[in-house]
């Protein structure tokens, strides 16, 4: 959270759940309200969300609401079967671990960079359960990509996964406060290349365009000027509607947490 904004005093209750590859790290905060639940991205972990779990469970924002986190497999402590498949569909596993193991029944979602395709997988799945969508700086569908790009980049991820990985977030930290620099190459090097390498291709192969479109609830996308390609996801699917932040990195949750979190409160209002 900005320095410059004193953390509220939320109570933060920090959980292992079961999951189809392992423990899941869960953080749970809040009471009340339609419950939301936060997916990070790649190499990130439950605690990228603690501001704007802070912010919802706080009942100095009104009410207060019902909110958790969960790590999904091979991230942070949260554990990893070997082989344990790392495509969104599988991940998506981990997010309904979580919901069913904190109680959610109805709830939304919110997800992040890979964590948005795990929501998206998420909510094509369960549609009568997840009452929206809220993405934050979305992966983009490169099952919309010429395969020979494809192919040469999951080579080169295969080749190298932590060296790959640190290059590409090296040019979307660009506008990254320095702390929050550190934190996405602090979580990145606790990341093994197994999983960093499964995690990618499994996305590289998801339609995740096609599984947005198949989910009927509401849904939003928040995006940093960079993700304004042709795979990008407000690209193939037009109707999805898009904010576009200035001056973040691709974690905004982390550079501009009170800026994420007005835009989700106008999202929840909406629901």
């Amino acid at each position: 959270m900005n320095e410059d904004h004193p953390q509220k005093r939320v109570e933060i209750d920090r959980r292992a759940v079961p999951g189809p590859a392992g423990e899941l790290a869960v953080l749970e905060a809040g009471e009340g309200g339609l419950p939301v639940l936060f997916v990070h991205g790649l190499a990130g972990r439950a605690e990228q969300w603690l501001a704007l779990l802070e912010h919802l469970a706080s009942p100095g924002d009104g009410p207060g609401r019902r909110c958790a986190a969960v790590t999904l497999r091979g991230h942070g402590t949260s554990g990893f079967a070997p082989g344990s498949p790392l495509d969104p569909e599988a991940l998506a596993g981990d997010v309904e671990a979580a919901a069913s193991a904190v109680g959610f029944g109805p709830f939304v979602l919110v997800g992040h960079s890979l964590g948005a395709a795990v929501a998206v997988a998420a909510a094509a799945r369960w549609p009568e359960r997840v009452r929206g969508l809220f993405l934050v700086d979305p992966n983009g569908d490169l099952t919309a990509a010429p395969e020979e790009q494809v192919r040469t980049y999951l080579a080169a991820i295969r080749a190298d996964p932590a060296g790959e990985v640190a290059f590409q977030f090296e040019h979307i930290l660009l506008d990254a406060r320095p702390e929050v620099s550190e934190v996405i190459r602090d979580d990145l090097a606790t990341v093994l290349p197994e999983v960093l390498a499964g995690a990618l291709e499994g996305a590289a192969r998801y339609p995740v365009a096609q599984a947005l479109a198949s989910y009927p609830g509401p849904r939003c996308s928040l995006i940093t000027p960079l993700n304004n390609l042709p795979v990008s996801l407000h690209k193939r699917v037009p109707d999805l509607p898009v904010e576009i932040l200035l001056g973040t990195s691709h974690w905004p949750m982390l550079d501009q947490p009170e800026t994420v979190a007005a835009y989700l409160d106008l999202f929840l209002a909406g629901l």
